[in-house]
């Protein structure tokens, strides 16, 4: 069996998670034949090349040892950390900013694009954009004990010369594979979650909005344009979280407000109608029976009377 233990070919290898501005920051372990790598980064938190060592070389997942927190370009920051896998298109640029002391300590399993894509489009098909961008906008997923221990594992196997590139490469695939398939249900996951607040967020404007404009007969476009919403995707959401349609929910505070006019008595009922929104006081009695089981006057007379509706 043929020793892996750094051998010339893989100290020659071009480094996949950073430059390597300086020698073993950035070792490559292993480099086979279908092109798959293996390596370890090592950079001190004062090293030069420690907030940005340049763009990704190749597709690549990387099991973090110490904690750093990162951010791709474009995205929000984040920590990764011993429970936390990041996953890296080619040519990705990202820089750290230091959480533990020791730096940024990790190893990580480089693919060629093809192959990278060969797993996405099996694994999380939904995933892949294109051939150069196989994790899609997948920036990290969750680790687990059993495959924080096999990368070790199989890096501590390739250091130390007894694995084959047969099994090196097998075992990649199958590591980047889990990785990606614990990601993307992870990503789909926060995805729903935040689809969902913003759907509730949407939602809680639209009743602000209806609230502050119920005497008024805004059309779905106009409240639509209000609260920054397509007029279907609006109607949609409003009903999915609320229950009920707009002109509904309108309705239903524009009765909720007919109650304080008839209570304090004194006023046409055809004007308190009018002043509220409905369009006639033929439409407005037709509401307030749907809702109330009584026209207008029989539920000022209930009102005034304290008495309750039979």
């Amino acid at each position: 069996m043929p020793s892996l233990r750094l051998s010339r070919a893989a100290r020659a290898a071009e480094p996949v998670y950073g430059r390597g501005r300086a020698p073993n920051v950035d070792q490559v372990a292993f480099t086979g034949p279908s092109g798959v790598m293996v390596g370890r980064f090592r950079c001190a938190a004062d090293h030069p090349s420690f907030r940005d060592s340049g763009p990704i070389h190749q597709a690549v997942v990387v099991f973090p040892r110490t904690s750093v927190r990162i951010r791709h370009e474009g995205s929000r920051d984040f920590v990764a950390d011993a429970n936390v896998v990041t996953l890296y298109n080619r040519g990705q640029r990202y820089v750290r900013e230091v959480v533990s002391p020791d730096g940024d300590r990790c190893d990580w399993f480089g693919l060629p694009d093809a192959l990278a894509c060969d797993i996405a489009r099996e694994i999380a098909p939904h995933v892949a954009l294109c051939d150069a961008r196989p994790f899609g906008t997948i920036e990290r997923g969750p680790g687990s004990a059993a495959l924080y221990r096999r990368q070790r594992t199989l890096l501590a196997r390739i250091l130390a010369g007894r694995s084959t590139a047969l099994e090196v490469e097998e075992e990649t695939m199958t590591l980047v594979a889990n990785v990606l398939t614990l990601a993307a249900a992870d990503a789909t996951q926060a995805s729903a979650a935040v689809g969902a607040a913003r759907r509730r967020e949407l939602a809680e404007a639209t009743r602000a909005t209806l609230a502050l404009t119920m005497h008024e007969n805004r059309s779905v476009l106009e409240i639509a344009r209000m609260v920054g919403a397509s007029p279907f995707h609006l109607c949609r959401t409003f009903k999915a979280e609320t229950g009920m349609t707009m002109h509904g929910y309108r309705v239903r505070l524009r009765l909720a407000r007919a109650l304080e006019d008839l209570e304090a008595g004194g006023r046409d009922l055809s004007a308190i109608g009018h002043e509220l929104g409905f369009a006639s006081h033929a439409h407005f009695t037709r509401h307030c029976r749907d809702a109330y089981g009584a026209p207008p006057s029989a539920v000022r007379a209930q009102l005034a009377h304290g008495a309750k509706r039979e």
